[in-house]
This record gives structure tokens, sequence and C-alpha cells, in this order.
């Protein structure tokens, strides 16, 4: 019977200790960092960029922009830094790790740019005052007062080094919140509406899970997120089309504080459809856009930009601005952790008690 006893409390006590509110190998400072990023940039690729769009706020691409439109003919992108009235960015508001290709690049609203590579495009100008960093060389054919170095030594592997870091860390955010317990589910009040709505009035942190894209055919998606402060959506499939019958209802600046992560996808499809909603995809290297994300956005490599991508808040500077941070003490367990915990504490007690009813005192020793 002890031995019964002895062995379902190490089962118990191995059960809890081995599930912590956080795995063991989870690094919550490097996430957090990477929710720095999500609202340092507006659309961050650490690989190649394939677009003839614009983004409103800081970019940072890896490896190549590649300006192209749909079809593979040479476009024309556009880089703003759209900050509020009247004020001026002191930052690039364009990074390249590597190489400028194909057509036309404005850098616009003084944003300038460094280029770990050279400029191997049809043309770049300037509209307002900035300063052009190139780890090789390219000719500018409207300077209009911007400043233009060429063959700036370093510039590529101090990117590289920035590119890495970045991209462990934002897939170690990814991670950690494919890892969150599910708060609310979506609600469909028979309208034509899907509602991701948060029961709990101004809470730090609310979460949904969905598998897939497959059950929004038809529908209208909305936000109601009851002065929530940071909503992750999790959705867990790894191809994904978002159909086209879907289109998002009042959400206009939901990117500041939903994120839609996409933890294991590699292919995306956004259809032609605007999406409202910041995006964390690090694997996704097939992603197709045909209308704007609003918010900030991440990928692997965004081979089919056809789609701008815009601040949460028009001219605000803002693209995700949620406030929810992993805590970085060491874990402890769940509440339910602590009742296995518990449990096999009492059983071992249990076992000790009837260990020492059983043990010859020391008179009934000497009588013998």
């Amino acid at each position: 019977m002890r031995v019964h006893i002895l062995a379902a409390a190490a089962s118990l006590l191995t059960l809890a200790v081995s599930s912590p509110a956080l795995a063991a190998n989870f690094d919550a400072a490097a996430a957090n960092r990477g929710f720095t990023a999500l609202k340092t940039y507006n659309l961050i690729v650490f690989n190649d960029l394939t677009t003839n769009q614009e983004t409103e706020g800081k970019t940072f691409v890896g490896g190549n922009l590649n300006i192209k439109d749909a079809s593979g003919n040479n476009g024309a992108y556009q880089s703003y830094l759209k900050g509020p009235a009247g004020t001026k960015s002191s930052t690039f508001g364009l990074t390249v790790g590597k190489n400028v290709t194909g057509g036309d690049l404005h850098l616009q609203n003084s944003s300038g740019g460094q280029v770990g590579g050279s400029l191997q495009n049809n043309s770049t100008d300037f509209n307002g005052d900035a300063t052009l960093n190139l780890g090789g060389t390219g000719s500018v054919k409207n300077q209009n007062g911007a400043i233009v170095n060429q063959n700036v030594a370093g510039l590529a592997s101090s990117i590289a080094t920035t590119r890495s870091s970045m991209m462990s860390d934002l897939k170690e955010l990814s991670k950690g919140l494919a890892g969150l317990t599910a708060t609310d589910t979506l609600t469909n009040p028979n309208n034509g509406a899907l509602v991701f709505s948060v029961a709990k009035a101004n809470t730090d942190l609310a979460v949904f899970t969905l598998a897939d894209f497959s059950g929004l055919a038809n529908k209208r998606l909305e936000y109601s997120l009851n002065g929530a402060k940071t909503v992750i959506i999790n959705v867990t499939g790894t191809s994904l089309t978002l159909p086209a019958s879907v289109n998002f209802s009042n959400a206009a600046g939901a990117g500041a504080t939903v994120l839609w992560n996409f933890a294991n996808a590699t292919s995306l499809d956004f259809s032609a459809q605007m999406f409202n909603g910041s995006i964390l995809a690090p694997l996704a290297t097939n992603v197709k856009t045909g209308n704007y994300i609003e918010g900030a956005a991440v990928f692997d490599t965004f081979n089919a930009m056809n789609g701008e991508v815009h601040l949460s808040v028009a001219n605000s500077g803002t693209s995700y601005a949620g406030t929810y941070v992993f805590p970085t003490s060491t874990a402890v367990p769940e509440p339910a952790s602590w009742t296995i915990m518990i449990a096999g504490f009492g059983l071992l007690g249990a076992s000790l008690r009837m260990a020492r009813r059983r043990r010859p005192s020391v008179r009934d020793r000497i009588a013998a």
C-alpha cells in the first residue's frame, strides 16, 4: 500500500513541476523586445520584399527591396514617415539589408534611409531633406537637398546584426503568444457578423483562438474590445487564404490594440480585402495582399505586397501600441499545478504517517 501511495505522490509532483505557466525554454525578455519592434516599425520583412505600393511608417527589409508590380514589371514604392503635423523624424524611414532593385523609390516626408547594398533600381528621389546611407553605390535622380553617403563601412553587417536579433525576438514573441490560453470566444449575433467580443471590461489581455479562416466566409468581422488594452488572436493554421467575402466593419484603429498571431503559417493570402489589425507571421514565406493592412506587420518574406501598409491611426506614427508584456521573473506554477502539487504532498504526508504508526516504539523494542 505504501509503495502505491509513494508512486502516486511522485507522479503528481512530477506532473505539477513539468507544467509551469511558461515553457522552461521560453525567453520572456526576448519576446518583450519583439513587442518593442512591433511598436517601432510599421512593416518588418526578414528577407525580400516585392512591392509597388507604399508604407506609411518605418519599414525594415532584411533582404532585397524589389520594386515590381503584380505582373513583375517595374513599379514605384513610396516610403513615408507619417507623424503628427509639423513634426520631422530624426530616424530612417526605410532600412534595406541588401539591394534596391526594380522601379522608382520615393522617400517622402523627409524619410531618409539606409541600404546595406546598392541602388540598382530605375531611380530614387527625395521629397524633403534627409540622409541616405549606402553600403555600396547608387545614384539619386532628385536629391532635393538630401545627403547621400556611399560605401559606408560596416553598414551591411550592422543591418544584418539588427535583422538577426529582431528575427529571433519576434519568433520568440510569436511562440509565447501562441502558448496563451484563450480567454474569450467569437460571438455570432445572427446578423451576418462575427464579433471578437471581450467579456471583461478594461482587461490587460484578452486572447482568442482560431484554427483557420474557414468559418469567416460571408461574414462581417467586428471588434467589441470593451476597453481591453491588448487583444491577441491566435490562428493555428499553416496555409491560409482570407475569403474574398469577408470584410471588417467599424474596425478603424484596431491595429493599435489587436494583434493577429500566425505562429505556424508559412503561406498567407489576404485576397483583395483590407485587414484591420496588426499581423505577426514570422515564418510566412509566401504572402500576398491586394488591399491595405492597417497596423504593424511582420513576415519572413513578403513576395506580393499589392496593397499599402498603413499606420493604425493616420498621421500618428503609431502602428501597434498594445501594453501587455510577458513577466520576466522565474515562471511559477499555474493554479491547477498548485492543486496537483498540494495533492502530491498530501499523499507523501499520509505515507509517512502510516510508516510511523507501523514502526515499533522504543518501549516495544526493549520489551522484545
